[in-house]
């Protein structure tokens, strides 16, 4: 894919076109990054609410039921489905790397192959996450590794 950007001082708004030789799955994830609008996220800690910037969000992981954003330094309670966040956050961004994780893969400090196969994925904050065996393929092709 190539992409050109011109700057025109006269357009009051970002005007995008598209020359592709087919209508395919590649181009409709494209336009549905470019329709998504989804930048923030509410987080909860007891009673307050917290509009998180989807960009400081490290890692989203579910436990006990429930759904947590896990950003630099602190985890909030979120009031989405795993599902619904994958299907809602961006997701040349967000990877889903086990039954009970999405990560933000521009969080990642580095990857660490483990002994059985495994990938362990260190984050820039300190906190872990694995890989597990059933999404490895997907993430692999996504972080092209």
């Amino acid at each position: 894919m190539k992409v050109k950007v011109n700057i025109d001082k006269k357009l009051d708004e970002i005007f995008i076109d598209i020359y592709t030789p087919s209508e395919d799955e590649k181009l409709k994830s494209i336009l549905d990054n470019l329709r998504m609008k989804k930048t923030v996220l509410n987080g909860y800690i007891e009673e307050k609410t917290y509009l998180l910037n989807i960009n400081d969000i490290y890692s989203i992981y579910a436990e006990n039921k429930k759904v947590y954003a896990h950003t630099k330094d602190r985890i909030y309670r979120v009031k989405h489905r795993l599902y619904e966040l994958e299907e809602i956050l961006d997701k040349n961004r967000f990877v889903r790397i086990s039954n009970s994780a999405i990560i933000n893969i521009y969080k990642i400090e580095n990857l660490e192959a483990t002994i059985n196969g495994m990938i362990t994925i260190n984050f820039k904050n300190g906190k872990k996450e694995y890989i597990s065996r059933r999404y490895l393929k997907k993430v692999k092709k996504i972080l092209d590794i």
